[in-house]
């Protein structure tokens, strides 16, 4: 999935996490290393999320596959073992990044997050 993630040409680095979820259990979250000529509206959580999904869409990767929270970090914040590789276990926590919110009035439907 990470391959998927850096077909953007403004992507240096994705790394792919699970992010605890009420709803699902786990959901899928990344964490992205923009490039120096990365445009700005790149860095907006929205923006970012819906390019990251259009490229999993393009690389054929099944909807529950897609990422349902992204981040824009940069590789000094990403906690990395002693041979610089990145640590995903436990990772939405080091960062403080949660799932999205869900309406607890509202029934759940069956199928991957969207």
């Amino acid at each position: 999935m990470e391959d998927a993630l850096k077909t953007q040409e403004w992507v240096r680095m994705a790394v792919v996490f699970g992010v605890p979820s009420p709803a699902w259990g786990e959901e899928v979250g990344c964490v992205i290393i923009l490039e120096p000529t990365a445009p700005e509206e790149a860095q907006t959580p929205k923006v970012l999320l819906k390019e990251m999904r259009s490229a999993c869409r393009t690389k054929g990767l099944a909807p529950n596959k897609w990422p349902s929270v992204a981040a824009v970090i940069t590789w000094e914040d990403l906690p990395k073992t002693k041979t610089n590789k990145p640590i995903r276990t436990g990772l939405a926590e080091t960062l403080g990044i949660e799932s999205p919110t869900i309406d607890t009035q509202t029934t759940i439907k069956k199928g991957p997050p969207r």
